[in-house]
């Protein structure tokens, strides 16, 4: 899956990627790049690479509109998200990986 580069969500995801790949090949050294290894490692990535590739082909796609009532309401919108601290901070953890 392609992920354009919107808040360093592809690092974000690769680190979290090694992790999965690291923690199966220490469970099973043996197993390294077998089928079912790789079929283990995609069913633990895919529901997050899905859910972090949709929010960025969201904001990807709110970040193009051009017609000035939708572009100041997106604007409204996320001055809103800024000035509520405790949605900052989630959402900022959310992006580096945290478990909601």
């Amino acid at each position: 899956m392609w992920c354009p580069p919107i808040g360093a969500q592809g690092l974000n995801m690769s680190l979290a990627d090694m992790k999965v790949l690291h923690d199966l090949a220490v469970a099973r050294p043996e197993a390294l790049g077998e089928a079912p290894m790789l079929d283990a490692y995609a069913r633990k990535r895919m529901p997050d690479i899905r859910a972090r590739v949709a929010g960025i082909t969201a904001l990807n796609r709110a970040s193009m509109l051009s017609t000035p009532l939708l572009r100041d309401a997106r604007a409204t919108a996320l001055d809103a998200l800024y000035g509520v601290k405790s949605v900052r901070k989630t959402l900022m953890q959310m992006g580096l990986g945290a478990k909601g």
